[in-house]
């Protein structure tokens, strides 16, 4: 449990490097903070949905890991790590035809949205809006 917690925590950051390795051959500096800049407008989005939503998260949490402790006291909808797994994941697969890069990233992204559930960080609902929130934002 605690290596899938793990693995499903740092699953917005494990994508976001995957972003950033797919785009090295790309020398252009503009293209790097563009994806900063994307990341950072992405985060404020979930903040902003979070504090106009105000749903809470469900009330009995695992916690885990020190990190969980931070997630705890914030609102629940959307969910800002399936936000971001959805984002990311729309970006990966217009980066990359590569099976074995897509599948990682697809393995990752359900381990992050498995995690949310099972340590009921997020209900069902949170999680499908957040994906949902994510793929449109990457899509804009």
């Amino acid at each position: 449990m605690i290596a899938l917690h793990c693995i499903g925590y740092f699953g917005p950051v494990t994508l976001l490097m995957l972003i950033v390795v797919l785009l090295r051959r790309s020398v252009s500096l503009t293209l790097y903070k563009e994806i900063l800049l994307w990341e950072i407008g992405n985060i404020l989005l979930n903040r902003t949905l979070k504090n106009l939503i105000r749903q809470d998260r469900p009330p009995t949490q695992v916690n885990i890991l020190t990190f969980d402790l931070i997630d705890a006291r914030e609102f629940g909808m959307p969910s800002g790590h399936c936000q971001q797994i959805g984002a990311a994941i729309y970006i990966i697969f217009s980066l990359t035809k590569s099976k074995g890069i897509l599948t990682l990233a697809i393995i990752q992204s359900i381990a992050t949205t498995i995690q949310r559930i099972l340590t009921r960080k997020h209900t069902l609902n949170q999680v499908a809006v957040g994906l949902t929130i994510g793929i449109c934002y990457s899509y804009m």
